[in-house]
């Protein structure tokens, strides 16, 4: 199976090193619903696009399966519909610190229009050019207090977030979250903000609040709360697993979709559809990611109609987590060349003008950086590196390959002295 890079170099993707993982997790999802009374899974976008063409193949080999959902969504689209004015929470998610700060970024990332932002600069008084101006973090902060105490702006924000609210609930009673069944959203995981934020606007309705479950490939070590999120499953259950702290690999390199990203909801006749942001992403993305779902559907089909799977799923699962692992620890020029042209955005506005490629040739900077951004106060410097730092490795210079080796090394060394004394406590 072959696909080419946008520099016309034939390129192979390794598959082999994704199927047999996501297959893996896949059933341990439908295991775990079963176990669990779990009666319908949704699996929300745009990582649970892959997981969700598993599934319909794995099922067929299921006693009693669940329904199976395809459920728009994103931190983006379910953060406004969230917001509780009278809590701060939501602060840093509109001043998130890897991204510059301004009065007008602060408005866009709250999903104003055109209309409301003039409106707003103007009641307080700030004009285009200082809109436009970087801010410190307190700065920020004292912006939205200021949004927040000026009532013509409070309302402003009030409404709009009213207006988002409805048509997200909407969506999901038109999907059946409020359904008496016992249901739960499927995604790749880490912090857990989409389920919170779900949970909160779930909650924030007049029905009896369901219960709120999920399951995830793992958890970062500052996941939030089962108090804030509900009840959730983790297929690697250590929070700040190597995986975990590889997150953007395992999303744009395992879970990839053939659409955009879900930035909110608007009516069409009688439903509520999602609404999509503009693709920022190359052809090359696309095919790449149309290319793995149908290679990883056909594998799921052929393992779903092998007994030898279910006899040696164990092993199997395991063996599927040390391959996965290996490929992003150690992987080698040909391994990764398929994924050359790949671009991600960390932050949540998905600016265009914010990708930066998952992996490139490291320089002597950046290992300035990676060793900087171990102080708190230089910690912002580590999201200019490369996110792959391992494929970044293999492909430097070899001075800085093995300089940026130990310091992986010390990063992972550092991880596990954390979990030994979080285990002591």
């Amino acid at each position: 199976m072959e696909i080419y890079s946008e520099n016309s170099k034939r390129t192979q993707p390794s598959f082999s090193h994704i199927t047999p993982f996501l297959i893996a997790y896949v059933q341990w999802v439908l295991d775990q619903s079963k176990k669990n009374g779990i009666k319908r899974l949704y699996f929300v976008a745009r990582d649970g696009k892959i997981l969700l063409r598993i599934a319909e193949q794995l099922i067929n080999d299921t006693d009693s399966p669940p329904k199976l959902h395809y459920l728009y969504g994103s931190r983006k689209a379910w953060l406004i519909p969230s917001i509780e004015l009278d809590k701060s929470w939501w602060f840093e998610k509109v001043i998130p610190s890897n991204s510059s700060r301004s009065t007008l970024g602060i408005l866009s990332r709250l999903s104003l229009n055109t209309r409301d932002i003039s409106l707003i600069l103007s009641e307080l008084g700030i004009s285009e050019t200082e809109s436009r101006q970087n801010l410190s973090y307190s700065k920020s902060t004292e912006v939205i207090h200021k949004l927040l105490t000026t009532p013509i702006t409070k309302t402003i924000i009030s409404n709009h977030i009213n207006t988002e609210r409805k048509l997200a609930i909407d969506y999901f009673k038109q999907e059946g979250l409020f359904d008496e069944t016992q249901w739960a959203i499927v995604d790749t995981g880490w912090v857990l903000h989409c389920q919170a934020s779900l949970r909160r606007i779930l909650s924030s309705t007049q029905h009896n609040t369901p219960q709120t479950n999920g399951f995830y490939i793992g958890f970062s070590k500052n996941r939030l709360p089962e108090h804030e999120t509900g009840k959730t499953f983790a297929f690697i259950p250590e929070p700040g697993s190597f995986l975990s702290r590889r997150a953007a690999i395992i999303e744009h390199c395992f879970t990839p979709a053939d659409h955009p990203t879900t930035i909110g909801y608007k009516r069409n006749n009688s439903k509520v559809v999602p609404i999509f942001d503009d693709e920022y992403r190359a052809e090359y993305e696309i095919a790449y990611a149309k290319k793995l779902i149908e290679a990883v559907t056909n594998y799921a089909r052929i393992i779903s109609d092998s007994n030898s799977y279910s006899e040696h799923a164990s092993e199997y699962c395991n063996t599927a987590i040390k391959v996965a692992e290996k490929f992003i620890r150690y992987p080698s020029i040909q391994e990764i060349s398929a994924f050359e042209s790949i671009g991600i955005i960390s932050d949540l506005d998905h600016n265009c003008k914010n990708v930066q490629p998952l992996y490139r040739p490291l320089k002597i900077i950046d290992i300035i950086k990676l060793i900087a951004s171990q102080l708190p106060k230089y910690k912002h410097l580590q999201n200019s590196v490369p996110m792959w730092l391992e494929a970044s490795a293999t492909i430097s210079n070899t001075p800085i390959r093995i300089i940026t080796t130990i310091l992986i090394w010390f990063d992972n060394l550092r991880y596990m002295q954390d979990d030994s004394m979080d285990n002591k406590q």
